[in-house]
């Protein structure tokens, strides 16, 4: 199917208008926010708060219907297509593969908000008594909401699209690209950049916020262990180590970097999931996870989550019950597997 698309782009090649005009949109936005530093917050919250009450309705109806559609595709006879040429193998196991997703996915968050997801909901439950038995169910249905499929069904719609345009007709590993058959060569123009750069600032936006909480949890934990001072210059401080850690992942390849620490970090976690299920109460764990696991999750239910809860949890906001929860990096990790 490759050979009949018309003489394309390289793929390799640097687009200039799409990196200037992020990293104006990007430059901006940052000294317009440190500037008005206040008045930024009001108005993302306001804003925030909007989005989530008007287009609410919308933003659970999408997640069932990408789920249900991404699980269509893979039980129909379009699941057998190969995101590559027909004669293409897996380069990796389903077992590497697996572990790339969840490290540059929901790896930071899902380690802490596991945790401090349902106890927030257990303690601040919308419309129900707080440490109530009923509150301990809803924190666990709420969780799941935020943490299943449903995510998983964003991030498989999102690769599924970027790798069968890419890597099938050769289109670049970009956004625009799942916009070929509804804009055809024009993905090419400024409607396209406009929508890469669009995709550009709101992949960085989301790894910032995933990286701005993953350092303070990091933070804190160390506070808690070792007494290191909880302030700015240790945060910025492990910032720079991560991104610094993050480079020499990616310069080194898939191959040498990611799929090695993926599978490292999936060691870890496996260890400390084991850790956690047999130094408590496994009869119990394993009881109370199947009666969560089958408990429906009803539209009210999940609107009246997104709708009490619209801001993200911060680490200090736990005891006040507030929290989001959502996995902000997942989508912006894709790209670095599929390429």
């Amino acid at each position: 199917m490759a050979k009949d698309n018309p003489i394309l782009p390289s793929r390799d090649r640097l687009n200039p208008v799409v990196f200037h005009g992020s990293v104006a949109g990007i430059i901006i936005f940052l000294v317009l926010t440190m500037l008005f530093t206040e008045q930024a917050g009001v108005f993302f919250d306001a804003g925030l708060a909007w989005v989530s009450k008007t287009f609410g309705w919308y933003y659970m109806l999408a997640i069932v219907a990408y789920l249900v559609f991404v699980v269509a595709i893979g039980m129909s006879r379009f699941g057998s297509i190969r995101l590559g040429p027909d004669h293409s193998r897996p380069e990796f196991s389903l077992l590497s593969w697996s572990a790339m997703l969840f490290a540059a996915g929901i790896g930071i968050d899902l380690l802490f908000f596991s945790v401090a997801e349902p106890v927030a909901h257990y303690l601040a439950p919308p419309d129900l008594t707080p440490e109530s038995q009923e509150a301990m169910r809803n924190a666990v249905v709420q969780t799941y909401l935020h943490w299943g499929l449903s995510g998983w069904g964003l991030y498989v719609l999102m690769g599924m699209a970027l790798a069968y345009f890419s890597y099938r007709h050769r289109l670049p590993l970009a956004i625009r690209s799942a916009l070929y058959p509804i804009l055809g060569k024009r993905i090419h123009g400024p409607i396209g950049n406009a929508v890469d750069i669009t995709a550009v600032i709101s992949t960085v936006f989301g790894i910032a916020t995933s990286l701005g909480i993953g350092v303070m949890q990091l933070n804190y934990g160390l506070t808690y262990m070792f007494d290191v001072p909880e302030t700015l210059t240790v945060q910025v401080i492990l910032i720079v180590l991560v991104v610094i850690l993050a480079t020499i992942s990616v310069v080194t390849g898939v191959e040498k970097g990611i799929r090695r620490l993926s599978e490292f970090n999936m060691l870890i976690a496996l260890a400390l999931m084991l850790f956690v299920l047999f130094s408590g109460f496994p009869a119990i764990l394993w009881c109370c996870w199947i009666k969560w696991l089958t408990t429906p999750v009803t539209t009210s239910q999940a609107l009246s989550v997104l709708a009490s809860t619209p801001t993200p949890l911060p680490v200090k906001r736990l005891k006040s019950g507030k929290c989001g929860g959502r996995s902000s990096s997942g989508a912006g990790g894709l790209p670095g597997l599929l390429s």
